[in-house]
């Protein structure tokens, strides 16, 4: 039986240390460098925390963002051509943004009812704008158009 001699640790982590050098976008931490040093009395995990937004914030967020969808849905003007249709998708639009923005604040703040609520609004946005867009591209039963109709030059009486 042939006796393995023990490998000497020192010199093989310089090897790897000096292999590591050579690389083009060596990392200082990982070669051995000089490292940064945390100082302060912060906590680990405080970098964290105050890096995400906070819950009540998030609330608020939310809460708008459904206000102003329930409005879009309640919408009290003509919206079937024209510039009424173009003020109308201008809102269908900011829901869609707003239930965007409250996704990503909802997720980030790791809260899951706002995020429930926030994908609520994101989809009803686009049911909004479905409604809005389909019968105008042919995938509807009745089709409408996205100018309003000239109006009929008057009868001529005789």
């Amino acid at each position: 039986m042939q006796s393995e001699k023990e490998p000497n640790w020192d010199q093989e982590m310089r090897e790897v240390n000096r292999l590591l050098a050579r690389l083009p976008e060596a990392e200082p931490g990982l070669i051995g460098g000089p490292r940064k040093l945390v100082t302060g009395s912060a906590a680990p995990g405080t970098a964290d925390r105050a890096s995400r937004p906070r819950p009540v914030a998030t609330w608020v967020k939310v809460g708008l963002a459904a206000v102003f969808a329930v409005a879009v849905w309640q919408w009290p003007y003509r919206n079937d051509c024209g510039s009424g249709l173009a003020f109308y998708l201008v809102g269908v639009g900011t829901v869609v943004v707003a239930g965007v923005w409250c996704l990503v604040a909802s997720w980030k703040s790791r809260l899951a009812f706002p995020h429930l609520l926030a994908l609520l609004v994101f989809l009803s946005g686009l049911v909004l704008a479905a409604r809005v867009a389909l019968p105008r591209m042919g995938y509807a039963a009745q089709s409408a158009g996205w100018r309003c109709a000239a109006p009929a030059p008057p009868a001529a009486d005789r």
